[in-house]
């Protein structure tokens, strides 16, 4: 099987969430081949909802799948008003400081969370994603 990523939005069109989750996929084949020899598929979700629907951020691992699910939700009302780069910082520090605290709380096989996590940022950064 191998690494395997992908991704998955919930967000109304007053804020960039969408657009924003939607660039981070262009790093998903560098990982998958950086990391090929871990069997692990990690599937991200990126809401923004109105903070009066109480939706929360959490996260899942489906042993018999072997999936890990990130579900992160953002309140619309702390993104509206920001520029799109101010909406992707934003998004991009809540992303990869929950990813890492998310990966040191399993172990999957093949996979250095560590260097994962250190490699998932600097693809970000050459694609240009995630930085003010």
């Amino acid at each position: 099987m191998g690494m395997k990523l992908g991704k998955s939005t919930d967000s109304s069109s007053a804020t960039h969430v969408y657009e924003i989750a939607n660039r981070l996929e262009t790093t998903f084949p560098y990982l998958e081949q950086d990391f090929r020899h871990a069997e692990l598929e990690i599937f991200l979700v990126f809401r923004c909802l109105p903070r009066a629907l109480g939706r929360k951020t959490t996260r899942r691992y489906a042993k018999a799948e072997n999936v890990l699910y990130l579900d992160m939700t953002f309140a619309e009302e702390e993104l509206l008003g920001l520029t799109w780069s101010d909406q992707e910082s934003v998004i991009a520090d809540v992303f990869f400081a929950y990813l890492e605290e998310t990966l040191q709380k399993y172990r999957f096989a093949g996979l250095d969370a560590s260097r994962f996590v250190s490699r998932f940022r600097e693809v970000a950064r050459e694609q240009g994603w995630g930085h003010r």
